[in-house]
């Protein structure tokens, strides 16, 4: 006689093995997590969300802010904006989740670019040889009194012109950075 196989039971399945695990947030990443920047720079931040498997999280809406928005802000695009020197946060919310940056503001203004250009009023004499300047005209004034040892004059020619457009071009660059 042959033996009888033995049925194998059919696996009934599980309520839980049926069911779909949602995906929840529960971490955010901020790039660049530390940074430095100079009052004027801009940095822009960006986000990763992960859900409770670490798995990345995609089409997640982050809402950005600055622990201190005298330091800097930041807009809705993750853009920050140093404003003065100090440290502040960066926080990128969801509902369930924040995520952090850290920035450092120097109070270094950043240097000009180089297409900026300064420019003033001065008369050139397109010649290449040197302009002779005319003699000084007899004053009717008398001359004042000096109690101390003269300085003499710049013997170049020109140095008076020069002296004044150099000092021009500092007063017009000592403006522009007050503004």
């Amino acid at each position: 006689p042959t033996p009888t196989p033995t049925p194998t039971p059919t696996p009934t399945p599980t309520p839980s093995s049926n069911l779909t695990t949602s995906k929840v947030l529960t971490a955010i990443t901020v790039r660049p997590a530390a940074v430095t920047l100079d009052v004027g720079e801009t940095q822009r931040f960006t986000g990763e969300a992960y859900d409770q498997n670490h798995h990345r999280m995609l089409d997640i809406d982050f809402q950005w802010m600055s622990s201190n928005e005298t330091v800097g802000t930041i807009d809705d695009a993750g853009f920050f904006t140093a404003l003065c020197a100090g440290g502040t946060l960066i926080l990128a919310e969801n509902e369930t989740a924040t995520g952090v940056a850290d920035v450092a503001v120097s109070g270094m203004i950043p240097a000009p670019a180089l297409t900026e250009t300064v420019s003033a009023d001065v008369t050139s004499n397109p010649s290449t040889t040197p302009a002779r300047s005319p003699p000084p005209s007899p004053s009717t004034t008398p001359a004042p009194v000096q109690t101390s040892t003269p300085v003499p004059a710049p013997s170049v020619q020109g140095f008076e012109a020069l002296s004044a457009i150099g000092g021009l071009l500092a007063i017009a660059y000592m403006i522009k950075w007050r503004k």
